[in-house]
């Protein structure tokens, strides 16, 4: 009776929201007065809530009386009690829980087929136990722990969600899992032998030689498994799940003990397990490998070793963010109080960084056995944070210990004296005794300081190991409390190696905040070696970036600014990274997307097509979300809105005044000012009306710097016999004068200049810009083609802000980056003022209130997509807000050009902005490139295999039908060099076999789509034009005529951006592949390889008329390609990549008059010797019967004579 109310009190019902949970551990009945039952209010009800057993070793609290008063866990003298109220939302969703009062799991991950699912969450959150329940180790039993549900009931329990099918393939499928240990250090008692012994009984790949590289184990196979390091440990064992065939592959954690290069590699190993039937699942704490590595991703949360919770799947973007915000909108829950972000922040130049240096070290070098360190002088400050980026063995603690005096350099030089704390690599529990005891002997009342309560102990979690023994902590703890002694001393400097090494990425995230507010609050300086991207990346004011050879021959630079030191350290490794948009946090660019490849076709002329809509020149500017400028078709003063820029004053003309000789005035200056009548009220009392020009700038002389960006002329007057001009720019500026005559731009009245000039001037003493273009001769003196005239001043003054054009998003870097020396907040804030508005209150990050009106961030990006380079939040909207009150956008205006000669006429316009940054305002950004674009080199191959198919012109000797084939092609605009195979003789049924190789040099513009060529257009001309042309390959098939002229028998043309996709069989290769080229095109420069058949026609007829096919092999390679891999023409050396065999043609295929033997041989004896033969034979018989006709008379005349005889 008892056991079967103890079976129902242990059976979880779903309606209960609130767990008790008791730590075994600590859980000690019989050393206790039992509290917690005493204490109880349900127990004094008489009902049993919480029950102690004699036999028993820890206390069972029944959660369906459980009331949450929490009394028990207060009065609970050893803390092993906790009551946990759930989210009403989980009362449904439990996955598996292990007991009574136990840890508890409420839903399960949703791997999928063809991707890799990541999972982040604290550690005691149930993502072994998910994982254990995914492999099929672990049967779920849907909380039921006393009466566990079979299979078929736990895919009842999942039907309708893709764990149904995820379990019944189990089941019925039998899948096969490979699962990577969590704990690698155990692998040494486990498996034993060495390690390509081991790896070659596992192998089931039958090619270990992309394993061994990716993993680096090339060095280390020979050597016993017992003797691998943690980092070797975890590359063996990550090694070893690659090699085997499985259906599910699980990871858990395969970054620990790795460092950045290694964990980039063990990612790529895992995601090239992919396949279509395959379920790929990861567990990572590093939060940059878990973005590389995963498609999607789950969070778990919860409370560490009482429950957890697994979301719905995010994408990997999504996921992580949440994970750092701490807050789940989907669920409209809050799992941490803090959140992370990364600001991107100017750095100081290094003549501020010597200047602020408080504290310095020499130039050291340090050998130990085979490993030679070098390590350039430094510098650093107060406050400061200095992250040491490098591989394993490059010397980072090395370094670091030298620092600490725990190492002497080799060269004789002294450290200088500083207070030194250090925290080691590798740490081992001596202590023996409590943490408390621990913290108390070591840093002593520092413990118990409010600010380092806030700022280390709290982050850190270290009340809750307080009272644990230093022996029997976990590797985490150990670095948690690690971490509290060396910031708990006092010290200059703290050198701290490693911090990151066994915690979750929740600890992480504690760790690096703990960090970074300590060394601020007490103004301290930090060494950090860090192998966490993420932590790395948010933890460094400047870098030392290690290179060279590991464990051989290595250096460390000097410190290095944030973002060029980490560009540095990239380089090494062969990636790049982006930052989130949101939050700042750096993304490491996967292999293969388009952000790790250079964004050649991005350029400032991408966005001025993409403005202009043409979208053929843009690339793919518009599909990654990048912003459009305004194209203005007049001067930027004549759009109505501008008042001519004249808003604050007017412009009158001075004039001398005329005598009786002069026909009109001459005019030598300008006056400007305006006049403003004020009504005045009639009471006294009431205030005066604002003045116009009160909150105007300063009428005081203002230094500025011009940029005066030169876009393109258009429609130019020709100056020049030919009809055309060679245009170049002169550009006057008060006495200044400074013209690109020797960048002059020949034969071309549509000229493209993509110039940008740079003028410091004093407005007004020199305000009018004049911008002349004229025509170079060589002989005669360059004429003035027209010139244009744009008043600085005004647009230094004007209320319209017409210095610098705002562009329509906020952006910090990439190829819009912010170019203004004012920001938009403090752009928003003068205008304000000078218009008289409320000045602007910024209320947080995504609100600032005007007046009575609140402008949030949410309602002008609701629908944008943002892209990776924008902005502080607050700076965005301030930008909004300045559009919408219609200042001046960034733009290019287009301005008529005139010339005195003919000075109603128009000589042509010219596209052009100018930016005006007033010195006092500060340094400008760095200004556009608008450098016209430069084509790249290119080799394309075109190797010819095979023909087929081809029609035969010819009739041999034999009366056969025949055609001696070659292929000759040519890039359309390079006819000079047209190339040809050999020939094909006699080829009977259309085939050839040819193995040649078209090699063509050109120059093409990525973004743009089409390649350069320069030509004279005649031969007298000075100078070569430029064409732009699209890249078509033409390729012809003839037939060769030795005594007339050869035969065409078809024509393939091929545009190389818009290629027809070949067939891999002959037999399949119609006209129909050249007929469907809207869902059949493809761009040679995409797929940078294609090889097939293409159907050759014949046009002359006028309907298409298939004439032959031709199988190709193309290939676009760079300039750097071509050095790795060279080949030549035809089948010249260097015959490489690939090699070209001599063809296998048929006997028959030669010239028939360079061997007659051969002739006779293959081509008439072949063909006819039956005839031949019966031919001699009747000659033989015609002889005979002949020789015997001669000779019969002579013999019958000697018979009879001599009868008679």
């Amino acid at each position: 009776m008892q056991n079967n109310r103890l079976d129902k009190r242990n059976c979880e019902q779903e309606s209960l929201t609130r767990i008790a949970i008791v730590n075994n551990d600590r859980c000690k009945p019989k050393k206790c007065n039992q509290e917690c039952r005493r204490s109880c209010p349900v127990n004094r009800t008489g009902k049993l809530c919480i029950e102690v057993k004699p036999e028993s070793t820890n206390s069972n609290i029944s959660e369906e009386l459980c009331i949450g008063c929490g009394i028990c866990v207060r009065q609970c003298p050893f803390d092993a009690i906790s009551i946990i109220n759930l989210p009403s939302n989980l009362d449904k969703d439990t996955t598996h829980r292990y007991g009574l009062n136990s840890f508890k799991l409420h839903r399960l991950p949703i791997p999928r087929q063809g991707q890799v699912l990541g999972l982040v969450g604290s550690n005691g959150t149930g993502k072994t136990t998910a994982l254990k329940v995914l492999a099929g180790n672990l049967k779920p039993n849907l909380g039921r722990y006393s009466t566990p549900p079979d299979w078929q009931e736990i895919i009842k329990y999942f039907r309708g969600s893709e764990l149904q099918s995820y379990f019944t393939k189990i089941l019925e499928e039998n899948l096969k899992t490979v699962f990577k240990r969590q704990d690698v250090d155990r692998i040494p008692q486990l498996v034993q032998g060495l390690v390509h012994n081991v790896l070659q009984r596992t192998d089931e790949l039958s090619d270990q030689s992309e394993i061994y590289e990716l993993f680096d184990l090339s060095n280390v196979q020979d050597r016993q498994i017992s003797d691998l390091s943690g980092g070797e440990l975890q590359r063996f064992t990550c090694a070893m799940a690659c090699m085997q065939k499985g259906d599910i592959y699980i990871f858990d954690e395969p970054s620990s003990y790795l460092d950045i290069k290694q964990r980039l590699k063990a990612a790529v190993a895992i995601r090239n397990l992919i396949q279509e039937n395959r379920y790929i699942i990861a567990v990572e704490h590093d939060l940059s490998v878990l973005d590389y590595l995963s498609d999607f991703i789950c969070i778990l949360y919860g409370s560490p070793s009482h429950y957890g919770v697994v979301t719905m799947p995010f994408s990997v973007r999504e996921g992580i963010n949440i994970f750092l915000d701490g807050f789940i909108r989907t669920e409209n829950l809050r799992f941490r109080d803090v959140e992370l972000t990364f600001k991107v922040v100017e750095t100081a130049s290094k003549e501020e960084v010597r200047r602020l240096s408080t504290h310095y070290y020499p130039a050291m070098k340090k050998n130990l056995d085979s490993f030679d360190l070098s390590v350039d002088a430094g510098s650093f400050t107060e406050s400061e944070i200095i992250v040491l980026l490098g591989e394993n063995g490059t010397g980072k603690t090395t370094l670091i210990q030298m620092l600490a005096g725990k190492l002497e350099p080799d060269n004789g030089v002294k450290m200088p004296q500083m207070n030194v704390s250090y925290k080691p690599q590798k740490i081992s529990p001596k202590f023996t005794g409590t943490v408390r005891n621990l913290l108390h002997a070591k840093i002593g009342e520092t413990m118990f300081l409010p600010q380092f309560q806030t700022d280390v102990s709290r982050p850190l979690q270290i009340d809750k190991i307080i009272d644990n023994q230093v022996q029997d902590l976990s590797g985490g703890e150990l670095q948690r409390v690690a971490l509290c002694l060396c910031l708990g001393k006092s010290a200059d400097v703290y050198l701290i190696d490693e911090p990151s090494a066994f915690l979750d990425s929740e600890q992480r995230l504690h760790a690096a905040r703990a960090i970074k507010r300590f060394l601020r609050h007490y103004k301290k300086v930090g060494f950090v070696v860090e192998h966490d991207f993420l932590m790395a990346t948010y933890l460094a004011d400047r870098v030392i970036v290690f290179d060279g050879e590991p464990s051989i021959k290595t250096h460390a630079s000097e410190p290095q600014a944030l973002l060029p030191g980490m560009n540095s350290f990239l380089k090494q490794l062969e990636i790049t990274f982006r930052r989130d948009p949101r939050n700042g946090r750096p993304r490491i660019n996967k292999k293969g997307s388009f952000r790790t490849i250079a964004e050649d076709d991005i350029d400032w002329w991408s966005k001025y097509y993409a403005s202009k809509d043409e979208f053929n020149k843009c690339g793919t500017y518009i599909q990654k979300g990048y912003e459009t400028l305004t194209i203005y078709s007049h001067p930027l003063e004549l759009f109505e809105f501008y008042e001519g820029f004249n808003d604050f004053c007017r412009t009158f003309e001075l004039f001398r005044g005329k005598t009786k000789f002069e026909e009109e005035n001459e005019i030598v200056g300008e006056f400007k000012g305006l006049f403003k009548v004020y009504p005045l009220s009639e009471n006294p009392n009431e205030s005066l009306p604002h003045r116009i020009m009160e909150n105007f700038p300063s009428n005081n002389l203002e230094e500025c710097l011009i940029r005066v960006y030169i876009i393109r002329g258009i429609d130019l007057q020709a100056k020049d016999s030919s009809g055309k001009s060679d245009p170049y720019i002169e550009i006057q500026l008060g006495k200044i004068k400074i013209d690109n005559r020797d960048e002059k731009i020949p034969n071309t009245t549509n000229p493209v200049f993509g110039k940008m000039f740079e003028i410091k001037t004093i407005i007004p003493l020199a305000k009018d810009l004049i911008i002349r273009i004229k025509d170079w001769d060589l002989i005669t003196t360059d004429d003035i083609i027209g010139q244009t005239t744009i008043d600085l001043e005004n647009r230094l003054l004007s209320k319209y802000r017409a210095t610098c054009g705002l562009p329509l998003q906020y952006n910090v870097t990439g190829p819009n980056q912010w170019r203004d020396n004012v920001l938009p907040r403090k752009i928003l804030y003068d205008v304000c003022k000078r218009n008289n508005l409320s000045l602007p209150e910024l209320l947080d990050d995504h609100s600032i209130k005007i007046g009575n009106t609140t402008f949030r961030l949410d309602d002008f990006e609701q629908e944008k997509n943002l892209t990776i380079h924008v902005g502080e939040e607050e700076e965005r909207l301030a930008l909004y807000i300045l559009h919408k009150l219609r200042l001046c956008p960034e733009h290019i205006e287009t301005r008529p050009l005139f010339n005195s000669f003919q000075p109603f006429i128009e000589q042509g316009r010219l596209e052009l902005f100018v930016d005006i940054f007033p010195k006092s305002h500060g340094p400008p950004g760095p200004p556009f490139i608008i450098t016209p674009r430069k084509p790249k080199p290119y080799v394309l191959r075109c190797i010819i295999w095979n023909t087929s198919n081809v029609i035969l012109q010819e009739t041999s000797i034999t009366g056969e039908k025949m055609s001696d084939i070659y292929v000759k092609g040519w890039l359309t605009g390079m006819e000079d060099d047209v190339q040809k195979t050999d020939v094909h003789y006699r080829s009977m049924d259309g085939e050839g076999n040819f193995n040649w190789r078209f090699v063509y040099n050109f120059s093409y513009f990525p973004a743009e789509r089409c390649i350069s060529i320069k030509k004279k257009e005649y031969f007298w001309s000075y100078d070569a034009t430029e064409l732009k042309i699209p890249p078509v390959l033409n390729l012809q098939i003839w037939d060769n005529d030795k005594f007339s002229r050869d035969d065409f028998l078809g024509a393939l043309t091929l545009d190389l951006n818009h290629l027809c996709k070949p067939t891999k069989d002959s037999d399949m290769c119609t006209l129909d592949i050249i007929n469907d080229q809207l869902s059949n095109n493809v761009s040679i420069f995409d797929m940078k390889h294609l090889k097939g058949w293409w159907p050759c026609v014949d046009l002359q007829s006028g309907d298409p008329k298939l004439t032959g096919k031709i199988e190709l092999e193309l290939e676009i390679l760079t300039e750097k390609e071509v050095i790795e891999r060279p080949a030549g023409r035809g089948r010249e050396q260097p015959n490489e990549h690939p090699k070209l065999e001599l063809p296998k043609r048929p006997e028959t295929s030669f010239l028939w008059f360079t061997s007659p033997y051969r002739t006779f041989k293959n081509i008439i004896w072949k063909k006819s010797k039956w005839y031949i033969i019966i031919i001699l034979l009747l000659i033989c018989f015609i002889i005979f019967l002949l020789l015997f006709l001669w000779s019969m008379p002579k013999a019958i005349l000697s018979h009879l004579l001599h009868t008679f005889k």
